[in-house]
């Protein structure tokens, strides 16, 4: 996605939710799966498979009526004060990503333009530096 504000930025976000207990092994294995993509590059099949899990989650959300699908749905555009999306707007967008530039991030993907966020009353950090230093 552009920066909201810096159009010459770009950014994507990983975002999920896990006990407290499985936040290093969630780490690891995201990480794992970004340094896969780097080195050994994303062929057609992965794109396919992309775009069918891009469409399994258009329907399912479009059956949800929770809060907590709005929210998420709905912040970015609202902090960064851009036009709100609905599902359909959003799953259109997605579905013309353009798979050349997906190769090229993940190419260039590199650990020190990273950020790692997750939430608890625990700090992980030495943890989570020992976990990107097994990807180098």
């Amino acid at each position: 996605m552009s920066h909201p504000l810096r159009k010459d930025f770009s950014y994507f976000i990983i975002n999920t939710q896990t006990e407290k207990k499985n936040i290093l092994i969630v780490i690891r294995l995201i990480l794992q799966e970004l340094y896969n993509l780097k080195k050994n590059r994303i062929n057609d099949n992965d794109i396919i498979l992309m775009k069918n899990k891009l469409e399994l989650e258009y329907l399912q959300n479009n059956n949800k009526n929770k809060i907590e699908h709005y929210e998420e749905m709905y912040t970015d555009y609202y902090m960064w004060d851009q036009k709100i999306k609905n599902n359909k707007e959003k799953y259109l967008e997605y579905n013309n990503f353009n798979v050349d530039r997906i190769k090229l991030l993940c190419k260039i993907f590199r650990k020190d333009n990273m950020v790692i966020n997750y939430g608890g009353n625990s700090n992980l950090n030495k943890d989570i530096i020992k976990i990107i230093k097994e990807f180098n």
